[in-house]
């Protein structure tokens, strides 16, 4: 019994060298100027893992928030995350400029951070948010795309507007955070609040609580989305 897969060969007209398969390849496999970086996997890998760990770290630095009682090493630990979600949000190579006066970039994020999450979309190669949105676009646009998989794209890109304003949020509220050299304040604990509930959102989404049905897709809903954009029909060949 033999069984084929037609793969989704069709070329891009913006670009000769590109297919909606090898599109497809950097989203959810490899991309060779990352390769070339030694930072191996797809951007949607990266786009999940890397606001994974700012949520964490968003998560920590609220935990450890003890009000008034907040004493001088928590509040170095709390600077510190800031720290670590800046890094990764703007990369090792553009952060200092969000950075107050006495605070540097944490050169253990370089496993993390070589590359921005966000905003960097005219550099080579842009930010990882930008760079899986120009894939997405270009799937979106080849002629020979099927309409599902138009649509889907569609949709991520949609998605991923929703995350890049969470995300801009957080970069906002941790440079706040950074700025406050005391944290034991109530005004401490709504930026970190903010921080926490903004990047929760980016990673698993936001959920309607009167309904309690996912209102907005994560990162996490969109790498799923992104996974399932590559898998491929087999039929029986008579």
């Amino acid at each position: 019994m033999v069984y084929r897969a037609d793969l989704p060969t069709s070329p891009d007209p913006a670009n000769n060298s590109f297919t909606i398969l090898s599109h497809e390849r950097h989203l959810a496999a490899a991309d060779p100027d990352l390769d070339r970086m030694g930072i191996h996997g797809g951007l949607s890998i990266w786009l999940r893992n890397n606001t994974a760990q700012i949520f964490g770290w968003a998560e920590t630095a609220h935990d450890h928030w003890n009000g008034q009682n907040t004493n001088p090493n928590v509040i170095g630990y709390i600077h510190g995350q800031m720290v670590h979600i800046l890094d990764v949000l703007d990369g090792l190579g553009a952060v200092q400029q969000d950075l107050p006066p006495g605070f540097a970039p944490d050169q253990r994020d370089a496993n993390v951070a070589p590359i921005a999450l966000i905003d960097t979309p005219h550099q080579t190669p842009p930010d990882f948010l930008n760079h899986t949105i120009f894939h997405l676009n270009s799937i979106a646009q080849i002629p020979g795309a099927a309409p599902d998989l138009r649509q889907h794209a569609g949709q991520v890109i949609t998605a991923l507007g929703m995350v890049h304003t969470w995300l801009e949020a957080v970069k906002k509220d941790a440079i706040a955070v950074l700025n406050d050299p005391q944290l034991n304040q109530p005004s401490s604990l709504a930026h970190l609040n903010d921080l926490a509930s903004e990047s929760g959102y980016a990673y698993t989404g936001q959920v309607d609580p009167l309904t309690g049905q996912l209102e907005h897709e994560g990162v996490q809903q969109i790498y799923n989305g992104i996974q399932h954009m590559i898998i491929f029909q087999l039929n029986k060949v008579d």
